[in-house]
């Protein structure tokens, strides 16, 4: 799908940026101003043609009307607002936290102003809107909320993947996550089952459980070594399926009882975003079909948690760490 990108201009660089880097990493072409090369005056005609050949607009708000052209009535950001819903085209809007400090520079007096609150009303009134406070922020919240919509988009064409097709209806992130270790919990037969997603910054590069289904009486832990199993097929992007972890060279024995172990990527293109990893007390516990069918969980999830708003830019706070009992211990 090809979305159109809405707002003011230079007080939302890096908001702009950070939506636009979002929009990319869902696999979605992005239309915006910035790359229309039109004069001001010829930059009005340039957004509302642009719009029409899009499928989606996302719109963001903060303290600016925006430039009004010669003889309108309406400030360019208005009629991109107005024009997307003449069209009834999908709109996803995000309207800047009032309590959020800004430059006073960026902060619009009157007439503007006043144009400015009416075109949040209007915001309010006719699409479901959320409110923003750092790019980082906005990046997130767009991740999130366009995520949920194409994969309920996907939901109506089924037969890609039948855990996708079976995760996609989840209400947000941490339901799909729920949802899917209990999948996976289903498919292994075993009690210890976990989700690894990576978190990827300047600084570092960490493993995160976002999610886990364990006994109480097993060890669980929230960050994987990179220089252990999960690592290596993070790194390595191959499944590994060990019959007995103690034949592994380098094996880290984390949890005492583990006899056999199945590691998964999670692979999106060509990255890995992360791990499933199942362990077993007994050995060569894990066949064939549990491996093809973990495989296959691993790539619907791939299509998903994108979807769903995770990006590699996340930190360990910002992410879910669900922890649950496994079945056999709730029934």
């Amino acid at each position: 799908m090809r979305v159109f990108l809405s707002s003011t201009y230079v007080d939302l660089v890096d908001h702009r940026k950070a939506a636009a880097e979002a929009l990319e990493r869902l696999g979605q072409e992005v239309g915006r101003m910035e790359v229309f090369g039109a004069r001001p005056q010829e930059l009005e005609v340039a957004c509302l043609k642009e719009i029409e050949e899009c499928d989606l607009f996302v719109g963001i708000y903060a303290h600016r009307y925006g430039f009004i052209p010669k003889g309108a009535n309406l400030s360019i950001t208005e009629s991109e607002f107005r024009h997307s819903q003449k069209l009834a085209k999908p709109a996803f809007c995000f309207v800047i936290d009032e309590d959020y400090p800004w430059a006073p520079k960026m902060i619009e007096s009157e007439p503007g102003r006043s144009k400015l609150n009416a075109l949040k009303q209007a915001v309010r009134i006719v699409v479901v809107k959320e409110t923003f406070t750092t790019p980082d922020d906005l990046a997130f919240k767009i991740a999130a909320s366009l995520g949920r919509f194409l994969a309920r988009q996907t939901s109506g064409t089924k037969g890609s993947n039948p855990y996708a097709d079976q995760l996609c209806s989840s209400g947000d992130f941490v339901e799909l996550l729920d949802r899917s270790i209990r999948v996976l919990e289903s498919i292994t037969a075993t009690d210890y089952n976990q989700i690894f997603l990576a978190t990827t910054s300047a600084y570092s590069r960490e493993l995160v459980a976002v999610a886990d289904a364990i006994p109480a009486h097993k060890q669980r832990y929230h960050i994987a070594t990179f220089s252990g199993l999960l690592g290596a097929v993070f790194s390595s992007g191959i499944t590994l399926n060990a019959a007995n972890v103690h034949e592994r060279l380098g094996y880290f024995q984390a949890v005492l009882e583990t006899r056999s172990e199945l590691v998964v990527p999670i692979r999106t293109g060509t990255a890995v975003i992360g791990v499933l990893n199942s362990e077993s007390e007994e050995l060569e516990h894990f066949d064939d079909r549990m491996r093809h069918e973990v495989e296959l969980l691993a790539l619907g999830l791939a299509e998903l948690v994108p979807l769903f708003g995770w990006h590699p830019g996340m930190t360990v706070e910002e992410m879910p760490w669900i922890q649950r009992k496994p079945q056999a211990d709730d029934a």
